[in-house]
């Protein structure tokens, strides 16, 4: 993952915050792990403010 992040020029950080926010909620659902919905409705709400 951090290699990922340092080819998007982004400092490394909490691997889990980034695979939640690239996990979709169907994948998630199969898997058993946490998805991305709640970093979805906050990033339309940021965006909403604007």
């Amino acid at each position: 993952m951090n290699d990922f992040l340092a080819q998007l020029g982004l400092p490394p950080g909490d691997p889990s915050n980034f695979h939640r926010a690239l996990t979709h909620s169907s994948y998630a659902y199969e898997a058993g792990t946490a998805d991305n919905e709640r970093l979805e409705f906050l990033g339309d709400a940021v965006v909403g403010l604007a």
